[in-house]
């Protein structure tokens, strides 16, 4: 049977009358059909062939949605708008079992005390209702950077800036794209202006990947997944986009598009009003005042009590004045794996298994001899590098084990080494519980 390409769709009067009917059977169905059931028809759609796929993809693109005006997308900058943005996060990916239960209920990582880290927000009526971060390659590693091997883009001093936590709050808007689009020409209109970076970068659930390469023109880093941290330990790519040719690809993509669906026009040629008075020099000096880095990473987080002893050097580098003295942690603090012990620690002899920093395959046997809610002691017949991110698997039942993202923060000659634990597990703080009970019950 012969294969019908992207083009010969396009040409035919009967491909065109089944996109057509195809595209308008999915804006019924959006309105008509419930959460659960728009998700079994993606799974559904993933079974048509690819070039039809990608071609209905864009088919559904409809800029109609700038004629709503009610919502206004720009940076981030007081508390409450950070507040309301990394909720939204939270909330959104609890629904998605992607982040782990906290008390403040907020979804932030250390790379946003950078000031090259932008919270981009879509507000309507004072309320956050859509929210998308960028985040600068710089002194402290991004998600990313810490999982995925992203050397080959970076050679050669080019840089990358790291898209992540896309949400939007789907009661302000039926169609997702009314935030994603508005939130992506700020990114491109902030890196020309700020980051002028050579790549975006992101990471994604695996089935997220073929819409966005069939839209924005992504690729993958490998095809290879990694338990992605940020992501609750789910398995996730790693995706990337050439700035640089961005621009000709959209050009030749929807360069000849009617108006409401040529994105090369909205993103590289449009002048979108709500983006015009974006200065460089205003967006340099905006940075966290203390009392707002106090609140989000020592008030409503232990995001501060995670950091190595480096990252905490940068941040005081970075914020040098006088007044964050009292707010960031002392410089020394937590230099060395003992004074991490304001937990119980507690001895054992469990196996488990310690992955390469950038891949889940290069994975060496450890026996683990301490465990406390913060850290590991463990005999590793290969070497590690200190403060560098790895992957540990603990075994703790016959076919149980626990996912941690580990530090070293220090060795000694025998192979032990002494890991920070840098994710909050809920399986291991209940793990480490037990070992607690147990212990007041001997006592």
């Amino acid at each position: 049977m012969r294969q019908v390409g992207e083009g010969q769709v396009k040409d035919s009067p009967l491909g065109v009358r089944f996109i057509e009917r195809f595209h308008l059977f999915l804006k019924i169905f959006e309105y008509k059909a419930h959460l659960a059931d728009r998700e079994a028809m993606k799974r559904a759609f993933r079974f048509i062939p690819k070039k039809l796929r990608h071609s209905l993809y864009r088919k559904s693109i409809s800029l109609d949605f700038l004629e709503a005006k009610d919502i206004h997308f720009k940076i981030a900058e007081s508390q409450d708008e950070l507040e309301q943005a990394f909720r939204l996060v939270y909330q959104v990916h609890q629904q998605k079992n992607l982040v782990s239960v906290n008390s403040s209920e907020l979804k932030l990582s250390k790379s946003h005390l950078l000031p090259t880290t932008k919270v981009l927000i879509g507000v309507k009526n004072e309320k956050v209702v859509s929210s998308l971060c960028l985040s600068l390659e710089g002194p402290l590693r991004t998600a990313c950077e810490e999982q995925f091997d992203l050397s080959n883009l970076k050679a050669h001093n080019k840089c990358f800036v790291e898209i992540s936590n896309f949400v939007f709050d789907s009661d302000s808007c039926e169609d997702f794209k009314t935030h994603l689009f508005p939130l992506c020409k700020l990114a491109v209109e902030l890196n020309k202006i700020f980051f002028k970076a050579d790549y975006f970068v992101l990471a994604m659930l695996p089935e997220y990947f073929d819409y966005w390469h069939s839209l924005f023109f992504l690729e993958k880093l490998s095809d290879k997944s990694v338990r992605f941290q940020e992501l609750n330990g789910r398995a996730a790519v790693c995706a990337f986009a050439d700035i640089k040719k961005l621009e000709a690809q959209f050009l030749a993509r929807y360069g000849k598009k009617t108006a409401r669906s040529n994105l090369h026009k909205y993103f590289f040629a449009d002048v979108d009003a709500r983006f015009k008075n974006l200065n460089a020099f205003d967006i340099v000096r905006q940075r966290y005042t203390p009392q707002i880095l106090n609140y989000f990473f020592n008030i409503k987080t232990n995001i501060f009590s995670h950091l190595t002893s480096f990252e905490i050097r940068t941040i005081h580098k970075i914020y040098d004045e006088n007044e964050y003295e009292e707010v960031l942690p002392n410089v020394g603090f937590r230099t060395k794996f003992e004074n991490q012990r304001n937990s119980k620690r507690h001895h054992t002899h469990l196996t488990g298994k310690i992955s390469g920093e950038h891949s889940i395959k290069a994975e060496f046997p450890i026996t683990i001899k301490t465990v406390s809610l913060h850290g590991v002691g463990a005999v590793c017949p290969h070497k590690l590098q200190n403060e560098s991110t790895y992957h540990m698997l603990v075994d703790i039942g016959e076919k149980t084990q626990i996912a941690l993202l580990v530090s070293p923060v220090w060795s000694s000659r025998d192979q032990t080494y002494g890991f920070l634990i840098r994710n909050q597990s809920p399986d291991w703080m209940s793990f480490v519980e037990t070992f607690n009970k147990e212990q007041k019950k001997a006592s």
